[in-house]
Protein backbone atom coordinates (compact mmCIF):
# COMPACT_ATOMS: atom_id res chain seq x y z
CA UNK A 1 0.00 0.00 0.00
CA UNK A 2 1.56 3.30 -1.00
CA UNK A 3 1.06 6.54 0.83
CA UNK A 4 0.43 9.82 -0.92
CA UNK A 5 3.03 12.48 -0.42
CA UNK A 6 1.80 15.92 0.58
CA UNK A 7 3.82 17.22 -2.32
CA UNK A 8 2.10 15.59 -5.26
CA UNK A 9 4.33 15.49 -8.30
CA UNK A 10 4.05 14.17 -11.80
CA UNK A 11 1.24 13.73 -14.24
CA UNK A 12 0.39 10.21 -13.03
CA UNK A 13 -0.90 11.22 -9.59
CA UNK A 14 -4.54 12.30 -9.38
CA UNK A 15 -4.79 16.07 -9.17
CA UNK A 16 -1.03 16.35 -9.25
CA UNK A 17 0.79 18.90 -11.27
CA UNK A 18 3.96 18.37 -13.17
CA UNK A 19 4.92 17.94 -16.74
CA UNK A 20 2.07 15.56 -17.58
CA UNK A 21 -0.74 17.92 -16.55
CA UNK A 22 0.87 21.27 -17.32
CA UNK A 23 0.01 22.62 -13.83
CA UNK A 24 2.28 23.50 -10.94
CA UNK A 25 3.05 21.13 -8.13
CA UNK A 26 0.50 21.59 -5.39
CA UNK A 27 1.06 21.70 -1.66
CA UNK A 28 -1.75 20.41 0.51
CA UNK A 29 -1.89 21.28 4.17
CA UNK A 30 -4.29 20.63 6.93
CA UNK A 31 -5.18 23.09 9.65
CA UNK A 32 -5.54 20.53 12.43
CA UNK A 33 -3.34 17.61 13.25
CA UNK A 34 -2.91 14.85 15.78
CA UNK A 35 -2.52 15.88 19.39
CA UNK A 36 0.97 16.97 20.29
CA UNK A 37 2.06 17.68 16.73
CA UNK A 38 2.59 21.11 15.29
CA UNK A 39 0.41 21.73 12.28
CA UNK A 40 1.74 23.04 8.99
CA UNK A 41 1.09 26.71 8.72
CA UNK A 42 0.73 28.62 5.50
CA UNK A 43 3.63 30.73 4.31
CA UNK A 44 1.58 33.91 4.66
CA UNK A 45 -1.37 34.14 7.04
CA UNK A 46 -4.36 35.79 5.47
CA UNK A 47 -6.98 37.56 7.57
CA UNK A 48 -9.62 35.30 6.01
CA UNK A 49 -7.89 32.08 7.12
CA UNK A 50 -7.33 33.48 10.61
CA UNK A 51 -10.96 34.55 10.86
CA UNK A 52 -12.17 31.12 9.72
CA UNK A 53 -9.99 29.33 12.24
CA UNK A 54 -10.98 31.72 15.03
CA UNK A 55 -14.65 31.16 14.20
CA UNK A 56 -14.17 27.38 14.23
CA UNK A 57 -12.22 27.58 17.50
CA UNK A 58 -14.91 29.77 19.04
CA UNK A 59 -17.55 27.16 18.16
CA UNK A 60 -15.43 24.41 19.72
CA UNK A 61 -15.00 26.49 22.88
CA UNK A 62 -18.76 27.05 23.05
CA UNK A 63 -19.28 23.28 22.90
CA UNK A 64 -16.71 22.79 25.67
CA UNK A 65 -18.48 25.45 27.75
CA UNK A 66 -21.83 23.70 27.23
CA UNK A 67 -20.34 20.40 28.48
CA UNK A 68 -18.88 22.05 31.59
CA UNK A 69 -22.18 23.80 32.32
CA UNK A 70 -24.14 20.57 31.82
CA UNK A 71 -22.10 18.90 34.56
CA UNK A 72 -21.73 21.83 36.97
CA UNK A 73 -24.78 21.11 39.17
CA UNK A 74 -24.19 17.35 38.96
CA UNK A 75 -20.57 17.74 40.04
CA UNK A 76 -21.68 19.97 42.90
CA UNK A 77 -23.74 17.06 44.21
CA UNK A 78 -20.91 14.58 43.67
CA UNK A 79 -18.46 17.00 45.29
CA UNK A 80 -20.71 17.35 48.35
CA UNK A 81 -20.78 13.56 48.71
CA UNK A 82 -17.04 13.21 48.20
CA UNK A 83 -16.38 16.00 50.68
CA UNK A 84 -17.98 13.75 53.32
CA UNK A 85 -16.75 10.37 52.04
CA UNK A 86 -13.21 11.27 50.91
CA UNK A 87 -12.54 14.80 52.24
CA UNK A 88 -8.77 14.83 51.65
CA UNK A 89 -9.04 13.68 48.05
CA UNK A 90 -11.23 16.41 46.56
CA UNK A 91 -11.05 20.15 46.18
CA UNK A 92 -14.49 21.64 46.90
CA UNK A 93 -16.15 24.05 44.48
CA UNK A 94 -17.88 27.13 45.92
CA UNK A 95 -21.30 25.85 44.74
CA UNK A 96 -21.15 22.87 47.11
CA UNK A 97 -22.47 24.77 50.09
CA UNK A 98 -25.51 25.95 48.14
CA UNK A 99 -27.26 22.69 47.28
CA UNK A 100 -31.05 22.94 47.16
CA UNK A 101 -33.18 20.58 49.24
CA UNK A 102 -33.70 18.03 46.46
CA UNK A 103 -29.98 17.92 45.65
CA UNK A 104 -29.08 17.64 49.33
CA UNK A 105 -31.44 14.67 49.76
CA UNK A 106 -30.01 12.99 46.67
CA UNK A 107 -26.46 13.61 47.97
CA UNK A 108 -27.31 12.00 51.31
CA UNK A 109 -28.86 8.99 49.58
CA UNK A 110 -25.81 8.67 47.29
CA UNK A 111 -23.44 8.98 50.23
CA UNK A 112 -25.19 6.09 51.97
CA UNK A 113 -24.81 3.93 48.86
CA UNK A 114 -21.13 4.56 48.07
CA UNK A 115 -19.34 5.41 51.32
CA UNK A 116 -18.19 1.82 51.92
CA UNK A 117 -17.48 1.01 48.27
CA UNK A 118 -13.87 2.06 47.82
CA UNK A 119 -13.72 1.34 44.08
CA UNK A 120 -16.80 3.47 43.36
CA UNK A 121 -15.43 6.27 45.55
CA UNK A 122 -12.09 6.06 43.73
CA UNK A 123 -13.77 6.40 40.32
CA UNK A 124 -15.94 9.24 41.63
CA UNK A 125 -12.86 11.10 42.89
CA UNK A 126 -11.21 10.68 39.48
CA UNK A 127 -14.32 11.93 37.66
CA UNK A 128 -14.65 14.91 40.00
CA UNK A 129 -10.96 15.78 39.61
CA UNK A 130 -11.20 15.49 35.81
CA UNK A 131 -14.16 17.87 35.82
CA UNK A 132 -12.44 20.35 38.10
CA UNK A 133 -9.22 20.36 36.01
CA UNK A 134 -11.09 20.54 32.69
CA UNK A 135 -13.20 23.43 33.97
CA UNK A 136 -10.09 25.31 35.06
CA UNK A 137 -8.35 24.59 31.73
CA UNK A 138 -11.41 25.85 29.83
CA UNK A 139 -11.36 29.15 31.72
CA UNK A 140 -7.66 29.53 30.93
CA UNK A 141 -8.15 28.82 27.21
CA UNK A 142 -11.15 31.15 27.03
CA UNK A 143 -9.07 33.95 28.57
CA UNK A 144 -6.23 33.42 26.12
CA UNK A 145 -8.70 33.18 23.22
CA UNK A 146 -10.22 36.54 24.17
CA UNK A 147 -6.76 38.12 24.07
CA UNK A 148 -6.19 37.06 20.44
CA UNK A 149 -7.99 40.14 19.13
CA UNK A 150 -5.23 42.37 20.53
CA UNK A 151 -2.47 40.59 18.60
CA UNK A 152 -1.14 41.07 15.10
CA UNK A 153 -1.96 38.62 12.33
CA UNK A 154 1.03 36.26 12.70
CA UNK A 155 1.07 36.48 16.50
CA UNK A 156 -2.66 35.74 16.66
CA UNK A 157 -2.20 32.69 14.40
CA UNK A 158 0.64 31.33 16.55
CA UNK A 159 -1.31 32.00 19.75
CA UNK A 160 -4.41 30.31 18.29
CA UNK A 161 -2.39 27.17 17.52
CA UNK A 162 -0.86 27.29 21.00
CA UNK A 163 -4.33 27.13 22.59
CA UNK A 164 -4.45 23.42 21.69
CA UNK A 165 -8.25 23.26 21.81
CA UNK A 166 -8.27 19.55 20.79
CA UNK A 167 -6.38 18.76 24.00
CA UNK A 168 -9.05 20.63 25.97
CA UNK A 169 -11.72 18.60 24.19
CA UNK A 170 -9.80 15.47 25.13
CA UNK A 171 -9.92 16.49 28.78
CA UNK A 172 -13.70 16.89 28.59
CA UNK A 173 -14.37 13.64 26.72
CA UNK A 174 -14.31 11.33 29.80
CA UNK A 175 -17.10 13.42 31.32
CA UNK A 176 -19.41 12.54 28.45
CA UNK A 177 -19.06 8.83 29.30
CA UNK A 178 -19.65 8.92 33.04
CA UNK A 179 -22.77 6.79 32.62
CA UNK A 180 -20.43 3.99 31.49
CA UNK A 181 -17.90 4.70 34.23
CA UNK A 182 -20.59 4.28 36.89
CA UNK A 183 -22.79 1.68 35.19
CA UNK A 184 -22.62 -0.57 38.28
CA UNK A 185 -24.08 2.13 40.58
CA UNK A 186 -27.66 3.11 39.63
CA UNK A 187 -27.68 6.36 41.63
CA UNK A 188 -24.56 7.60 39.84
CA UNK A 189 -26.09 6.62 36.49
CA UNK A 190 -29.13 8.67 37.52
CA UNK A 191 -26.81 11.58 38.33
CA UNK A 192 -24.88 11.16 35.06
CA UNK A 193 -27.35 9.82 32.47
CA UNK A 194 -26.26 9.10 28.88
CA UNK A 195 -25.93 12.20 26.75
CA UNK A 196 -28.38 12.20 23.86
Amino acid sequence: MSTRDLFQRGGNSPGGGGSGSGGPDEFKRQLTGPLGQRVTRPLAISPVVLEQEMSRSFEMLQLCQAIVQRFEARMAILGAVLDRVAPRQVQPITVLNRLDTTSRRFAEKLQGRIERRDEVVRRAVIAYTQYFEASRALKDVQGRFAALSTLGLQEAWDALLALEIPKLQGRLYPLTNLCETFKDEPLLVELFPPIR
